[in-house]
């Protein structure tokens, strides 16, 4: 393959300055000036492509650089609001506490539960300290349905109760 590729330059090559020898300058010349014409054209397309590909780049960014600055600002702001089981009041949580949860989790104990209190190691242990993870144990546990479910106690009220556990917990201050 290679003896020919070479081969064939060599007659081209040689055919070439044979043609050339033959063929009038003017025809020539055109010919040169045809192809300098079609290398402008070319040469004009790419540049159009390539400015249309500027103009599309530049439109997409000015278009969303909006979008995503908004969705930066609309991310930041939700994630520095407290959910809403995260956004109890400890000092109401701690009257409400006492008057409703006191009977059964006096000083943070569990006298229904033994090893479930509500004491730091055992939050940990068996529901962790995310309030939110709190929440949704307290609102589906059994035992708690009655206040949670039954009305005995708002969404509000649940959220300030935990925010005390969890602050009363976390300072071992049961």
């Amino acid at each position: 393959m290679k003896a020919f590729v070479t081969l064939f330059l060599a007659f081209a090559a040689s055919s070439a300055s044979a043609f050339v020898t033959i063929v009038p300058p003017k025809i020539i010349a055109t010919h040169q000036t045809q192809h300098q014409q079609r290398l402008s054209k070319l040469d004009a397309q790419r540049n159009e492509s390539s400015q249309s590909y500027q103009d599309s780049w530049l439109s997409l960014t000015t278009t969303a650089a909006p979008i995503i600055s908004a969705a930066a600002i609309f991310a930041f702001t939700v994630a520095s609001y407290p959910s809403p089981a995260t956004a109890g009041d400890v000092t109401k949580g701690s009257q409400i506490f006492t008057s409703t949860c006191a009977g059964c989790h006096a000083g943070g104990n569990n006298f229904i539960k033994e090893k479930k209190t509500l004491k730091k190691e055992a939050l940990e242990k068996y529901v962790g300290l995310d309030e939110t993870k709190i929440a949704e144990f307290f609102k589906k546990s059994f035992v708690h349905q009655n206040q949670a479910g039954g009305g005995k106690m708002s969404e509000e009220d649940v959220a300030d109760v935990i925010s005390y556990v969890v602050s009363q917990a976390v300072n071992d201050s049961w």
